[in-house]
């Protein structure tokens, strides 16, 4: 009976490690089907409903983990220099988007360059770095940004096709200053959340901009891209339910793998 047993369990080792490739992609399958047929069937149980597919019902708060260590260790000295960032909307990104809105995003997109007459125009996703001094004079640098979510981080890079642009500290801030501030005027909802079209990194960089009375012109100009705000309205109800869905995937994802890390 051992033996028989020995036997079985040695027959799946050898499957698991012959197979492990076909095994982790048929699961992945599955995972992605199961998400498709949910995507799907709570969409049109919201429309049955007559509830709003594009509202906000899993909303954060709070900072994840990750935000709150950088804020316990770093939040509380000066910031020196402030710089606003933009990079071009990374490459898995517009995959993605494509795929959810059927490849109308990149036909909007091609519109927009056909009107502006620019063939290499690209969505740019803007951030801002601040640069803080630390109690033995030396020097830290701290991005803030919104992707899905706010995410604070002192380790990032920096792509060569990214264009940074400095702006004056007129009165002295911390980084929890900065950022109390800003969501206590905005509101927990609005500061802590993101959305494609009224809650995206752009809006929230404004945000902070006015936080340090720096919202002039030409930093507006260089934050925002008039050219893709009414894109997100070109967009179906599902588009939106389903990118509201990916969202709220990806959230729940970083927060597991974050407490994991941390763990």
């Amino acid at each position: 009976m051992n033996s028989y047993i020995e036997s079985i369990l040695l027959l799946l080792k050898n499957i698991l490690f012959e197979y492990w490739n076909y095994i982790i992609l048929g699961i992945l399958v599955t995972i992605l089907i199961l998400f498709i047929l949910w995507v799907i069937i709570s969409y049109y149980t919201f429309k049955w409903f007559k509830l709003k597919v594009d509202a906000e019902y899993l909303y954060y708060d709070k900072y994840n983990d990750s935000c709150k260590n950088i804020l316990d260790e770093f939040g509380d000295y000066s910031i020196k220099r402030v710089y606003i960032v933009r990079k071009p909307v990374l490459f898995f990104m517009k995959i993605l988007i494509n795929i959810i809105t059927f490849n109308k995003f990149n036909v909007e997109l091609e519109k927009i360059r056909k009107d502006i007459k620019d063939e290499n125009f690209l969505p740019q996703h803007p951030f801002i770095v601040i640069e803080i001094e630390l109690p033995d004079k030396s020097r830290k640098q701290i991005k803030v940004e919104k992707i899905n979510r706010i995410r604070i981080t002192t380790d990032f890079d920096v792509y060569h096709k990214q264009t940074m642009h400095k702006i004056p500290v007129k009165k002295k801030y911390t980084l929890k200053k900065l950022l109390t501030k800003t969501r206590k005027r905005i509101g927990d909802k609005r500061f802590f959340n993101w959305g494609i079209y009224k809650n995206n990194s752009q809006e929230f960089v404004k945000e902070l901009l006015i936080t340090f009375k720096s919202l002039c012109k030409k930093n507006e100009n260089f934050v925002c891209q008039s050219e893709m705000t009414e894109m997100p309205t070109k967009f179906t109800d599902f588009n939106m339910y389903t990118i509201n869905c990916v969202r709220n995937i990806s959230n729940m994802m970083e927060s597991i793998l974050i407490r994991v890390c941390n763990m």
